[in-house]
């Protein structure tokens, strides 16, 4: 549920610039909202060893594919947008792991205040990756 309420949250603030620049786009809250709830399910499923590489890897991957949804009939090119969207997210993780590590964070036991501190430098550090990275391959590709 934590991954569908970020969705849906995420994809309302990205819609709100997307509706003035994509046909459809009404769906993309819907799809952010399944994409985010499918990475997130995976990486509380998992064991941190495992789920740390799994949703840096294939996470933008996944919420790309999921947005392809609502992209599909404004986007020449959809499969830039899962690409950019899969490449940007894990230099996102990268950067937002590196932080948390520098910070001591991963080494202290978990505590609300820990998790969220550490969740939230990792989201900031994806968000803005892939908010870059995704709006510059909109304004290059994305059909007028």
């Amino acid at each position: 549920m934590q991954g569908i309420l970020s969705g849906i949250v995420v994809g309302f603030l990205q819609w709100l610039v997307l509706r003035r620049h994509i046909v459809g786009a009404g769906r993309w809250v819907l799809w952010t909202a399944i994409g985010l709830g499918i990475v997130h399910a995976f990486g509380d499923a998992l064991p941190d060893p495992v789920a740390i590489p799994v949703v840096s890897i294939f996470g933008g991957v996944v919420l790309g594919a999921t947005q392809w949804f609502a992209l599909r009939s404004a986007f020449d090119k959809v499969w830039l947008w899962i690409i950019t969207t899969g490449i940007s997210w894990a230099i996102g993780m990268t950067i937002g792991l590196t932080l948390t590590d520098a910070m001591g964070l991963r080494d202290q036991p978990w505590t609300p205040q820990v998790g969220a501190t550490e969740h939230g430098l990792v989201g900031l550090a994806v968000g803005l990756g892939y908010g870059i990275a995704t709006g510059l391959l909109l304004a290059r590709t994305a059909k007028r």
